[in-house]
């Protein structure tokens, strides 16, 4: 059994090692650029279907994002969850201990969520967001920390099947950390330069599928964004098909001329 005092001091290591981690500077492999449309294209239109849909040209491109709901695990599933030792309070602080909060968990047992680590009169209100792994024995492994709290990081950290996770951090933007290395890379060195040099303006990345695709909106300074779904190397790009709605309609087209015909023929 691992005791609290050595958990507390294995977090504090986590902790600083990722703070002080670098930042990625290696060469890597640009991923495929596939044009979605523009922004008053897609409009409401939401990945969550199972498909990001062009409502102008009628195309539908595949993008699946699935996760398990942390509610849905039996209990006891979580009781290893790491855990911090934070003081508590204002005039007095109470030494307390917090675990971490899951959010959002893949079939490879890599688990989202967040935890307290700094010291105030409610510390689990501002909670550092981060990851553990599920083990082969069924324990969690340490807390490894990507932002710190809030003012670190905007919207909601998104994980894929592939046990990478999409973080836009308020210093280095969208980035995406592969839990199996520990490597984060900025989202923006993930694209084909000649597609920067031609769109420029400000780069947002706001979903991940079960692949690894990542949803990009390139914006120009009107305010208006040009989307691109970015596929992985090694993986074909996504082919559009019909909107789901459009193939309904032709279905009940050909059925009903299908219902005239015989109604003739009759």
């Amino acid at each position: 059994m691992i005791r609290p005092g050595w958990k507390f001091a294995f977090g504090i290591v986590v902790f600083a090692v990722c703070l002080a981690a670098p930042s990625r500077t290696e060469a890597v492999p640009y991923y495929t650029a596939t044009y979605v449309g523009m922004s008053q294209d897609i409009g409401n239109s939401a990945p969550n279907a199972g498909v990001i849909v062009n409502r102008t040209t009628g195309e539908a491109f595949p993008f699946q994002s699935t996760w398990i709901d942390p509610h849905s695990q039996p209990a006891g599933f979580f009781d290893s969850l790491p855990t911090t030792r934070v003081y508590q309070g204002a005039l007095e602080p109470i030494l307390t201990t917090y675990t971490m909060l899951p959010s959002a968990m893949n079939s490879s047992g890599v688990v989202l969520g967040t935890i307290a680590v700094s010291r105030s009169i409610h510390p689990e209100g501002d909670p550092a967001v981060g990851y553990t792994v599920r083990q082969a024995n069924g324990y969690f492994g340490m807390f490894i920390q990507l932002a710190h709290d809030h003012s670190h990081y905007y919207g909601v950290p998104q994980l894929s099947e592939t046990g990478q996770i999409l973080i836009r951090l308020a210093n280095g933007g969208p980035t995406l950390v592969d839990t199996t290395t520990g490597i984060a890379t900025q989202v923006r060195d993930l694209i084909p330069p000649e597609l920067l040099a031609k769109y420029g303006g400000i780069l947002d990345a706001t979903s991940i599928d079960d692949r690894g695709d990542i949803l990009v909106q390139i914006y120009n300074g009107s305010g208006i964004s040009s989307e691109f779904i970015l596929t992985p190397p090694g993986l074909a790009a996504p082919s559009p098909v019909p909107e789901p709605s459009i193939l309904y309609l032709a279905a009940a087209t050909i059925a009903g001329l299908t219902v005239r015909s015989r109604r003739r023929s009759g």
